[in-house]
């Protein structure tokens, strides 16, 4: 069966995205009572203490945060001095031979 998919504005573009998905019912702004009830979404309570606001980026004017995506892995950012990272000694690397 082919996945069908709908055109949407994301900031100032125009993507396509899965028809039915989360973002094409929700956009950037979703019902989390309705989210919680979908059992791929996982437990979602954690979300429901952080506000969302309207911010500037790189696409144009989006929602943020973005949580309602389950995903395989996370990317942070922590923003150290660079004085104590380079004070810091070198990671050792496990090489597999």
């Amino acid at each position: 069966m082919e996945q069908e998919f709908t055109e949407v504005e994301f900031g100032i573009h125009k993507v396509l995205v899965p028809s039915s998905g989360y973002y094409d019912r929700f956009r950037m702004s979703p019902d989390l009572d309705e989210v919680a009830q979908d059992p791929a979404a996982g437990i979602i309570e954690f979300f429901r203490r952080i506000p969302k606001s309207m911010v500037a980026t790189r696409i144009g004017p989006a929602w943020s945060p973005h949580f309602y995506y389950r995903t395989s892995s996370v990317q942070l950012l922590f923003l150290a001095p660079f004085a104590r990272l380079r004070a810091a000694p070198p990671m050792k690397r496990n090489h597999r031979t």
